[in-house]
This record gives structure tokens, C-alpha cells and sequence, in this order.
């Protein structure tokens, strides 16, 4: 059975994909299936979040949020083609 990472937005600057079976994730260190540049894609779009997403008010700007989403479909591709069958790879939407 294929193990599943979870692209989900974080309020801290960490690479922003939950392993529910590896606890490296919960100390904010990087997870070893994840290359390097798209480790670095990952913290950048989840920086987006966390500058740009109010807990009370939500999105800053118009369509942000939409941007994002499509954002974190292209990263969930990317992530996706790096990790090959090995895992699945979904998006928390719970936010958009």
C-alpha cells in the first residue's frame, strides 16, 4: 500500500508536506524524498501563505487564494513526478 504526503499550508516556515509515517515531519526537518528544488518551492509558496492569509479575515487580496490553489496543484505534479509510485500525494484544500 503506497504511503500518502499531504501539501498543506503551515503558520511557520517549514517545508509545508505532512508524512504521516515518518516523524522527521514533526520536528520541521526536511523529508528525504523531497528534492532539494522542490523543497524549496514548497517553502516558498507556503511563505505566500503565511504572508498573505488572515486566521480571522482570510485572504489579503482578491483571487489569492485561487493563485495559490493552482499553485499547490503544480507542486503537488512536481511532487508527485520526484516521488514517483512510491507515494501519493494530496492537497489539504481547506483553505481555498
Amino acid at each position: 500500500m503506497k504511503r500518502t504526503l499531504f501539501i498543506v499550508p503551515q503558520w511557520v516556515d517549514i517545508v509545508p508536506v505532512i508524512d504521516p509515517d515518518n516523524p522527521q515531519y514533526f520536528t520541521g526537518d526536511p523529508l528525504p524524498m523531497i528534492p532539494h528544488d522542490i523543497e524549496l518551492r514548497l517553502r516558498s509558496w507556503n511563505q505566500r501563505f503565511i504572508d498573505n492569509f488572515d486566521e480571522v479575515s482570510g485572504w489579503k487580496h482578491n483571487g489569492m487564494g485561487s493563485t495559490h490553489r493552482i499553485e499547490a496543484e503544480e507542486l503537488q505534479q512536481a511532487l508527485k513526478d520526484a516521488v514517483g509510485d512510491e507515494f501519493e500525494v494530496e492537497i489539504d484544500g481547506s483553505f481555498w
